[in-house]
């Protein structure tokens, strides 16, 4: 369920941004987890992370 759930934010992150930022808000900084790298660099480029999201994960940031 939780793949599918990330699936669907990847796929719509326009439209979910405000779920995606919720989630990335709560969320624990991991920097060795793969999967936030991902989401977390396809959001950025997708342009819904807010400046205190890019500043939270800019360790992670490309």
């Amino acid at each position: 369920m939780k793949v599918r759930a990330w699936n669907t934010m990847y796929a719509n992150p326009i439209e979910l941004a405000p779920i995606i930022q919720l989630i990335l808000t709560v969320m624990l900084l991991d920097e060795e987890d793969m999967m936030q790298f991902v989401y977390v660099n396809h959001f950025n480029k997708e342009g819904v992370l807010t400046q205190e999201l890019k500043l939270k994960y800019k360790s992670i940031i490309e």
